[in-house]
C-alpha cells in the first residue's frame, strides 16, 4: 500500500513551532513507511475560491499527483505524534474519508467558554439551518439537539474518496456564498465546516475515527479563569495542540505539552 502524509506553511520562515510539528510528523511518516510532502506556499487546486489559505488543506483532492496514492493524510502543523504511538494511522479501515469528532464542543460551545467565542451553539445551529435550506439535509445532533462537531485538522482519505469528493463536493466558493448570505463568517467559512457540510450532504463516505487520532489540548476561559481543555488519553496517538500562544513555543515546549501531564508543562501561558 502507497501512503503519503501532506503538509504545507504560507510565509516565507515558518515559526520554530511549525518546524517542530513538520520534524515529528515526517519523523513519523518515516516510522511507517509513508512518503512525507512538505510545501511551503503551495500552489492552489480546486477551482475558484476567495479564502484559498482556509481551503488548500483540501488539495490532495483535486491535485492528480495524490492519485498515485492508495491512502493520503492532511494533518495539521499543529498535531503532533506522541512518543507511546505504536499504530499505522493508514491501517484504519476507510472506505472513503475518516475523520474526528470533538465529543466535547457542542457543551463547550453552549456554555460559551472557549477563547473565539463567536464559534458557539447558536452560531452552529445556523449553519445546520443553512445546510438544510440548500441540501434539504439535517446535520447531526447529540442527545441535547446540538450540532456535533468534527475536526477537520486530520483528514484521511482513501484513492477511491479523492476521485469520489472530487465528483460530488460543492464547488468552494458555492459554499462561502451560501454561508455568507445566512449571516457567517469567520471559522464558519472555513475548511473544516465545508467538511461538516459535506460529511452529511455529499454522499462520499464518511467514518468517524476514534479520537485518538486527533486529541484536542486548548485553554477554557470563564469569569477571568483560564484552564486547560485537555482530551488526552491513554491510547492517544496525535494531539493537536490548540493553546493559545503555543506557536511562539519552542520543541521541547510542545513535547512536553503532548507526552505529559499538565501539571509537568512548565510553560509560560
Amino acid at each position: 500500500m502507497k501512503t503519503v502524509i501532506y503538509q504545507y506553511w504560507y510565509g516565507s520562515k515558518p515559526k520554530e513551532s511549525a518546524n517542530a510539528g513538520k520534524k515529528n510528523m515526517q519523523a513519523y511518516a518515516n516510522k511507517i513507511g509513508a512518503d512525507y510532502i512538505f510545501e511551503t506556499d503551495p500552489k492552489f487546486y480546486g477551482g475558484p475560491c476567495s479564502l484559498e489559505k482556509k481551503y488548500s488543506a483540501l488539495r490532495p483532492i483535486y491535485d492528480d499527483m495524490f492519485l498515485k496514492y492508495d491512502k493520503v493524510m492532511y494533518v495539521d502543523l499543529d498535531a503532533f505524534v506522541t512518543d507511546r504511538c505504536t499504530e499505522n494511522i493508514f491501517d484504519e479501515d476507510i472506505k472513503h474519508i475518516g475523520i474526528c469528532e470533538e465529543p466535547d464542543q457542542p457543551e463547550l460551545r453552549t456554555q460559551n467558554v472557549s477563547a473565539n467565542t463567536y464559534i458557539n451553539n447558536s452560531n452552529d445551529n445556523v449553519w445546520a439551518k443553512a445546510v438544510k435550506d440548500k441540501y434539504g439535509c439535517d446535520v447531526n445532533r447529540d442527545l441535547k439537539g446540538r450540532p456535533l462537531v468534527y475536526n477537520s485538522g486530520m483528514i484521511l482519505i482513501t484513492n477511491e474518496g479523492l476521485i469520489e469528493a472530487r465528483k460530488k463536493f460543492t464547488p468552494f466558493q458555492m459554499h462561502i456564498n451560501h454561508l455568507t448570505s445566512a449571516g457567517l463568517r469567520q471559522f464558519y467559512l472555513s475548511d473544516q465546516t465545508y467538511y461538516q457540510t459535506m460529511l452529511h450532504v455529499s454522499g462520499v463516505n464518511f467514518k468517524i475515527l476514534d479520537t485518538k487520532w486527533n486529541s484536542q489540548i486548548h485553554y477554557l476561559r470563564k469569569n477571568g479563569d483560564k484552564t486547560v481543555n485537555d482530551c488526552r488519553k491513554e491510547n492517544t496517538n496525535f494531539v493537536h495542540v490548540q493553546i493559545a500562544g503555543a506557536d511562539d513555543k519552542d520543541e521541547d515546549a510542545h513535547w512536553r505539552m503532548v507526552n505529559l501531564p499538565v501539571s509537568l508543562w512548565n510553560i509560560d501561558a
